[in-house]
């Protein structure tokens, strides 16, 4: 979507004189233009990727199989996901970015929860407890804390006749959050 140029500037250089911000803004434009022609459409007031372009973007390619709902675009969406929004990204004397960038990543991250979520629901749903479990596993790689993903995996385990599984699991639980 078009973002303004003045909520550009004040993103990266919202510390700096605002006429100082601008020609930031201008020269980082050209050098995008000039790198990645076609890509941009910029006007004097706002700037976005030209969406008729050939551009990919993950997090668009995310929203739109997260939105279609099906367990093979929920699978492919979980696919796309490799960490966190914007990981290693780090952008100095920019508070501003750094703000909206912790509010983008749990943004996304929330998105590949649920989506995680309603693909080991299905799986269950559908007795396939194997599939469930591997979904599971991977909430509780994302957020070890998260005790409803835990109890979802226990009663996985459980409903696939590992009791002992689901037991360990259970004790795993609660030493990490004793810890």
């Amino acid at each position: 979507r078009p973002i303004t140029r003045a909520h550009l500037v004040d993103l990266f250089w919202g510390e700096q004189p605002e006429e100082r911000g601008r020609g930031n803004l201008r020269r980082v434009l050209h050098n995008l233009a000039t790198v990645l022609p076609g890509w941009l459409v910029t006007t004097r007031d706002t700037v976005q990727f030209d969406p008729s372009g050939d551009v990919w973007v993950d997090t668009l390619t995310f929203a739109a199989l997260v939105k279609h709902g099906t367990p093979a675009a929920l699978a492919d969406a979980v696919a796309l996901a490799r960490g966190d929004f914007l990981a290693g990204l780090d952008v100095d004397g920019c508070p501003e970015f750094e703000a909206w960038q912790v509010v983008a990543r749990e943004h996304w991250r929330q998105r590949l929860v649920d989506a995680l979520q309603r693909l080991a629901a299905l799986h269950a749903q559908r007795q396939e407890y194997e599939a469930a479990q591997a979904y599971a596993h991977q909430l509780i790689a994302l957020d070890p804390w998260r005790e409803e993903a835990h109890r979802l995996l226990m009663r996985l385990l459980a409903l696939s006749g590992q009791r002992s599984a689901a037991l360990a699991q259970y004790e795993t639980c609660r030493r990490l959050l004793a810890e």
